[in-house]
């Protein structure tokens, strides 16, 4: 290419040199053609037919004329007009021949991107390739983590609850003579009742002569131990649930929000009689409590239905009242009395009659709603007023013990203890103070 170039560059410089001389009117001259003519005048004697070389006027004079019919004059304005616009011609060509070089540079710079990208595109096909098999790893990971953590999971209640019988076996943990901790043997107590519990904390008890349960026993409402079969605190845990989680419980049964169960409910109970408590708050720091000396729940095939529920005291107003004789209500199980699906609507899970006048399975909201979603107690803060926080709890009537311990605070709560000497018939009878301070 280079060599094109030159060879075009320099026919272009001659043309140009060959114009210049012919348009100042200098005819071409060579010492050959001054000694042919000589030579051939010399030769034929001078007798060229009148100085006419077959025809035409001798071409090496200089205005020896090539044509016939060409006069004498030279026509050199022509000449001239022509000549510059040849050269304009050949300017504008290598005008664009100068173009068409800066051209071939793009095209191989071009060229050389090409390739630039056709490598990174291979590396990059590489990379993909790569990263769809540590994808695939992942997935293969991820689905054994899940595994692992489900089952870590089933085993964090009892770990975590060891952790809290030990604690509470004081004597025994600082004794020097203890086992270590992974010999000790997990007490099962016979209920939240048992007179070795004496203070709040997640327990291991009997349901039923066969099974046993982690529950939640809290000594801090009363002397008595109670059984927490509701939690609600934060919105960290779904209460809009269907039938089946109702039954059979969900939640952290530890310090976490959870529903003990409704057939873990029934088997504990096992048709004797039991007290309720229900404890609330508001965002505005305000405690409300309900106690129903008579609550009794039937089992499955009546749908635990709440067959007992009389007796009540408290500050928070008698909002469940309405709900005893209804059976237990969720969304895919519509058991109420309304035209409407209570569970569906109030978005829980509840003994609901007309979609109630409370609703402590509801939907976790901040305060106000628009509507009846939220944990409501009537007559607490209104329908569509939606609580802090919840907690229901059950005792055994028949098992009200004494302890005569020292007063325990756990995680902020304030125990009400009832003065010593006084009889199980005047423990029915106890008073919750509007502003006791708990903590859930």
């Amino acid at each position: 290419m280079r060599q094109l170039q030159l060879l075009l560059l320099g026919a272009v410089l001659l043309l140009l040199m060959a114009l210049t001389l012919t348009v100042h009117g200098e005819p071409i001259k060579t010492g050959h053609g001054h000694h042919h003519h000589h030579h051939h005048k010399k030769k034929h004697g001078g007798l060229h037919h009148n100085n006419m070389v077959y025809g035409f006027g001798d071409p090496f004079e200089s205005n020896g004329r090539w044509l016939q019919d060409e006069t004498d004059q030279c026509n050199c304005d022509v000449i001239v007009q022509k000549m510059k616009k040849l050269r304009e011609k050949v300017l504008t060509v290598v005008s664009s021949f100068d173009k068409l070089l800066k051209v071939q540079v793009d095209l191989r710079n071009i060229k050389n991107m090409l390739k630039n990208i056709d490598l990174s595109l291979t590396t990059l096909g590489g990379y993909v390739s790569n990263s769809e098999s540590q994808i695939a790893f992942l997935e293969h990971q991820t689905h054994t983590i899940s595994l692992l953590l489900s089952r870590a999971k089933a085993g964090a209640v009892q770990l975590i609850t060891k952790e809290i019988l030990v604690e509470s076996l004081g004597p025994v943990k600082s004794s020097t003579d203890a086992p270590p901790l992974e010999e000790l043997t997990e007490t099962v107590y016979s209920s939240c009742q048992d007179r070795r519990i004496v203070k709040t904390g997640v327990y291991k008890v009997y349901v039923n002569i066969t099974k046993t349960m982690y529950v939640m026993c809290s000594l801090d409402f009363g002397q008595n131990a109670w059984t927490v079969i509701q939690n609600r605190f934060d919105g960290s845990e779904t209460f809009f649930r269907p039938w089946k989680h109702y039954q059979q419980g969900f939640g952290y049964y530890g310090y976490g929000e959870y529903w003990l169960g409704l057939e873990n409910i029934f088997t504990m109970m096992s048709g004797r009689d039991y007290e309720l408590l229900v404890l609330m708050e508001d965002f505005d720091g305000k405690f409300a409590y309900a106690k129903y000396k008579y609550f009794r729940i039937d089992g499955e095939k009546d749908d635990y239905k709440l067959a007992k529920l009389h007796g009540y005291v408290g500050n928070a107003g008698n909002s469940l009242q309405d709900a005893e004789g209804m059976k237990f209500s969720t969304y895919d199980q519509d058991n109420d009395k309304s035209a409407e699906n209570c569970a569906q609507e109030n978005h829980g899970g509840w003994w609901y009659k007309a979609c109630g006048d409370s609703n402590l399975n509801g939907a976790y909201r901040r305060e106000y709603s628009h509507d009846m979603t939220g944990m409501f107690w009537k007559e607490f803060r209104g329908l569509n007023y939606s609580l802090k926080r919840s907690r229901i709890m059950i005792r055994n009537r028949k098992e009200h013990y004494h302890h005569h311990k020292p007063h325990y605070q756990h995680h902020g709560y304030h125990r009400i203890d009832v003065e010593d000497g006084e009889d199980e018939e005047e423990e029915d009878d106890e008073i919750y103070e509007p502003g006791f301070e708990i903590e859930f």
